[in-house]
């Protein structure tokens, strides 16, 4: 899952791009032009780039029920899935479920620096090639999430 707090409302999104794998709303991916794919990415690029995607039309969904953000159904993205991708910029907040379940709250503190490992946020190992830095950890809906912004 994947939210804006703050965001440039004039940031296009491409959403001409299949999944190459099974990933959730809000992992960090790289872009295959010539494939026309997107993967998780290994590691952070030179720009900040993650999926996105509207609501699934579920049945519930078409019957008129609350859409849950947090539910596995609308959180997944499948294979061959068309995706939004969504470059973050400069100043720009956001809170998401992708990261590494390992990330201790000293990790997270406001301030410090994030990584992207296989496609979720992690702790680095060298802070002078990120441009994530963490907002710590959010609590909604009883859901952990890791909120960051784009330095």
């Amino acid at each position: 899952m994947i939210r804006n707090l703050i965001n440039n409302s004039f940031v296009g999104i491409p959403a001409e791009y299949k999944a190459k794998e099974e990933m959730i709303r809000g992992t960090f991916v790289t872009v295959d032009y010539k494939k026309g794919e997107v993967a998780k990415a290994t590691t952070l690029g030179d720009t900040v780039k993650f999926v996105v995607r509207d609501v699934k039309v579920t049945t519930d969904v078409a019957n008129g029920l609350p859409v849950d953000d947090y539910s596995k159904e609308q959180d997944t993205i499948e294979v061959g899935e068309y995706v939004g991708v969504r470059t973050a910029q400069s100043g720009e907040e956001f809170k998401t479920t992708a990261f590494d379940t390992t990330l201790g709250d000293t990790d997270v503190e406001a301030g410090k620096y994030l990584t992207v490992k296989n496609g979720v946020l992690a702790k680095p190992s060298d802070t002078s090639a990120t441009k994530i830095v963490s907002l710590g950890w959010n609590t909604e809906e009883n859901v952990k999430t890791l909120a960051f912004t784009i330095a």
